[in-house]
């Protein structure tokens, strides 16, 4: 656009004016954000070639110090032995099983850190070498272990292929070359492949690590690696969110599992104990000849109710009548034991095989039950024994 004025000279935006010293100026870039300055750089470089110069200089110069710099490893792979097989060895096998996914998740951000590091773009062969017999020594480490802890990370291991994909992400950051140097590495008295082999056959022995033989096959040239671009920077935020989202199953699952006891608990008749709280004997072994079944229906106890005449039962072994030792009791029939099957309505089980409760009117006699007993016993009170005691009434005559 013309100027309307061709007299008079455009005005130009004058910088506004500061009063402020070269070391309040420093001090203001040093507190404020680090992407503001970024940018504000970056705008400068764009307008002042000499500035884009020196940055760039300035980065292939780091760039240069990074590719010569050999970072060691090994200390985490001690730290990962220490781990598995130290400090926990004083605990009991409960907090150890406790303590047995904070163990995986350390080993896996180990792991994550080694891959991150050595698969930089400028990273240098003694650093990638250092990683690859580090994160070799953690698989050798956790196929050694014995231990509640060890078998936890065995297991974890089955079914998670971090160490292999980190090992398959730093091969591929390697040329041709460096893969044959490092598969003919000697240290000691065996080359690097040879103690992969091993790890592979200590592997297959615990069934883990089903990938490994891809790592040895991409070293020694008869497979390319696959290196995961996002993979290494993404790695330690997955792990700690799987692990967050585990804990909290396994919090939940708890809970759970605690409010079902505590439900179980308020409803289930105590074993050695009747319906309405009486202490019951605890049965006894007697022989079988002197086993008494007494098939006898339920009669209300009351005033009014006349009291019916003793009937005959069977001898299960026999099969002969003989009279009724009691009367008829008022809450409780045949069978005289009734198997304490735990809550029929949560289906909440003992893992131990709960005892027996019996019925007052063989407190004289003991009679040890049998599968017939129990069976009918579970047929025949599904509503009525198992009710809560401030709701149980005793059901009339059948």
């Amino acid at each position: 656009m013309a100027n309307p004025h061709p007299g008079k000279r455009q005005r130009t935006e004058e910088p506004p004016s500061f009063d402020a010293t070269k070391n309040e100026i420093w001090e203001a870039l040093t507190r404020l954000d680090a992407s503001f300055t970024q940018q504000l750089l970056f705008r400068l470089a764009m307008s002042q070639p000499r500035v884009a110069s020196e940055i760039w200089v300035s980065y292939q110069s780091e760039l240069l110090k990074e590719s010569n710099q050999v970072l060691d490893f090994g200390i985490i792979s001690e730290e990962v032995d220490t781990t598995m097989n130290q400090n926990y060895g004083n605990m009991g096998n409960v907090k150890q099983f406790e303590f047995a996914d904070d163990v995986i998740e350390q080993i896996l951000q180990s792991i994550a850190t080694i891959q991150e590091e050595a698969t930089k773009p400028n990273a240098s062969f003694g650093t990638r070498r250092s990683a690859l017999e580090t994160l070799r020594h953690i698989g050798s480490i956790i196929c050694r272990s014995e231990g509640v802890i060890p078998l936890e990370v065995v297991k974890s291991f089955r079914d998670d292929s971090a160490l292999e994909d980190a090992m398959l992400a730093i091969v591929g950051c390697m040329t041709t070359e460096q893969r044959r140097e490092m598969a003919g590495l000697r240290e000691g008295a065996f080359e690097f492949r040879e103690k992969m082999q091993d790890l592979i056959t200590e592997g297959t022995l615990r069934c883990v690590f089903a990938r490994m033989s891809g790592v040895l096959s991409a070293l020694e040239g008869e497979g390319g690696g696959q290196p995961m671009s996002n993979h290494g920077s993404d790695t330690l935020a997955h792990i700690k969110e799987y692990y967050a989202k585990r804990r909290a199953g396994l919090v939940s699952s708890g809970a759970g599992i605690a409010a079902m006891n505590q439900f179980t608990a308020s409803h289930n008749i105590q074993p050695h104990m009747s319906p309405h709280g009486a202490s019951l004997p605890l049965p006894q072994k007697i022989p079988a000849a002197a086993q008494h079944y007494a098939p006898a229906p339920h009669f209300p106890s009351t005033s009014t109710t006349p009291q019916p005449q003793p009937q005959p039962y069977a001898n299960p072994v026999t099969y002969q009548l003989q009279p009724q030792p009691i009367s008829t009791h008022s809450y409780y029939s045949a069978p005289p034991y009734q198997p304490a099957l735990g809550n029929l309505a949560t289906r909440q089980y003992s893992a131990i095989p709960p005892p027996y409760q019996v019925d007052p009117r063989y407190s004289n006699q003991k009679y040890p039950p049998t599968a017939a007993q129990s069976q009918l016993a579970s047929q025949a009170y599904p509503d009525q024994y198992w009710a809560n005691k401030s709701s149980y009434q005793p059901p009339g005559p059948q």
